[in-house]
């Protein structure tokens, strides 16, 4: 993966690149606008490190830097812009970075991506650890997306297993119907490099659901779906939004799929007004044996791009 800009080289004595590379930013959003905007950090020295600005999409005038990419270990953080040293600081306290790339929108939000790794040398073999040290995919506010692993299962079984949340769905889950999900998914990520995620809060670390991006037979088509399933006493406080909107944006910049969809029974309507929350429209409604009607949701990119979050892709699937 290439990204392309202009690029300089700013000192680190005494902290002075913030205010360097935030006038960069200042010299290009003037004519470009930031939102169009994507800045790349890498090249950390004693003092300097490298800075690029590019354009989300196409080439930016006077470029005179392409940097090579890694193709995976990349891991995604969203929040404020004015929370941004909060932000940071987080992240540098795990270790240090070999790149992070920066993105802003006019209503006052980030992300910022950003990968440990100078290569694939560090992923060869990850498979082998992935059970006991699971991926983080996605942070938003209030939330963690990772993916899941067997251990999962007491957590999961909270959320399948429960009368109350399983309302619409044709039967509650067993243990064995739990495990296969964590093991279906498991198959996934390796697979499809995405699948449902595990939803954790925050401030805890405790599972109360999943959320992701699977692919499903959709009135006899495999399409892109996005899912949720959050636990019964976690209803009801936007935890599915947050996490729905979340890998919405994350199936956009990282996929080339034209549009998302979510389906559910006609009588799920929790399920498709949180659909409707992130920007979905009704779009049909078709019999079938298991839900005697589904009701199907669809966001396409267009008009996902037309909320001015366009993004380009960043792969984060892991061999």
């Amino acid at each position: 993966m290439l990204f392309i800009g202009v690029g300089r080289t700013f000192s680190t004595e005494n902290g002075q690149q913030y205010e360097t590379i935030g006038a960069f930013w200042d010299e290009l959003a003037a004519k470009y606008g930031r939102v169009n905007l994507q800045g790349l950090g890498y090249g950390w020295k004693e003092r300097s490190i490298e800075y690029v600005i590019g354009l989300i999409n196409g080439e930016i005038g006077g470029a005179d830097r392409t940097v090579t990419l890694p193709d995976m270990g990349w891991i995604t953080v969203q929040g404020r812009t004015a929370d941004l040293g909060k932000i940071y600081e987080k992240i540098y306290q795990e270790g240090r970075l070999a790149y992070e790339i920066e993105r802003f929108t006019d209503s006052g939000d980030c992300e910022i991506m950003y990968c440990r790794s100078t290569g694939r040398d560090k992923y060869q073999g990850q498979e082998a650890d992935r059970m006991s040290s699971p991926r983080m995919v996605l942070e938003t506010e209030r939330l963690l997306l990772r993916e899941m692993k067997p251990d999962d299962f007491q957590a999961l079984f909270l959320v399948l297993g429960s009368p109350e949340t399983m309302w619409h769905y044709p039967y509650t889950f067993d243990g064995k119907h739990v495990r296969d999900w964590i093991e279906r998914n498991i198959k996934r990520y390796q697979k499809d490099g995405f699948g449902l995620w595990a939803v954790c809060l925050k401030d805890t670390g405790e599972m109360i659901g999943d959320c992701g991006l699977t692919l499903q037979n959709i009135n006899g088509k495999t399409l892109p779906e996005i899912g949720y399933h959050i636990r019964h006493d976690c209803q009801r406080k936007g935890y599915a939004k947050e996490a729905a909107r979340a890998v919405r944006d994350w199936a956009f910049r990282n996929t080339d799929y034209p549009a998302l969809y979510s389906y559910c029974k006609y009588t799920n309507e929790p399920s498709f007004r949180t659909a409707e929350s992130i920007g979905m429209r009704f779009v049909c409604e078709y019999p079938d044996e298991i839900n005697g009607k589904t009701h199907v949701s669809v966001i396409t990119r267009e008009e996902w791009l037309s909320e001015g979050k366009a993004l380009t892709r960043i792969p984060l699937k892991e061999e």
